[in-house]
């Protein structure tokens, strides 16, 4: 089974993709896909949409997020700022993701920092880390490898 961890909507993403969700959806069951993910870029404005149309269609929802994450334990590790791909497990990672979501918009910044992503998401998300990242180092070097 493929499932597509990371895709941009034109909903959510602006200037960032053309993808339509309407049409997103379709091809996935035009071609038999049963899970679906929306990964906008520091967005969940198109997400309840998402979600809504993937039900009605018989797809299961993935939902998510990309957003930029601050390193500031050992800049020398992996650089200060990269992004990472977060998904909701259930529905309190969806509640998680929210938390997360508003914090970073909250904020001055565009971006938050790891050790918020670790004390809002709980197990309730799924990272998706950069290959030249080692999620296993970053939990080392923030003393808690029972994040990863």
């Amino acid at each position: 089974m493929i499932i597509p961890l990371r895709a941009h909507s034109a909903n959510g993403s602006l200037k960032r993709s053309v993808l339509n969700i309407d049409e997103y959806i379709k091809k996935a069951v035009d071609i038999g896909l049963t899970h679906l993910t929306l990964t906008d870029y520091s967005s969940m404005s198109a997400s309840i949409e998402f979600y809504s149309k993937c039900i009605k269609a018989g797809i299961t929802p993935i939902i998510g997020i990309e957003i930029e994450i601050i390193n500031t334990v050992n800049i020398n590790l992996y650089g200060n700022k990269y992004r990472v791909v977060l998904l909701a497990k259930n529905y309190n990672g969806y509640r998680r993701l929210i938390k997360i979501h508003n914090k970073i918009k909250l904020s001055k910044n565009s971006y938050i920092n790891m050790q918020d992503v670790y004390n809002i998401g709980g197990n309730d998300l799924i990272a998706l880390f950069p290959c030249s990242i080692n999620p296993v180092v970053m939990a080392e070097a923030y003393n808690d490898i029972n994040t990863i």
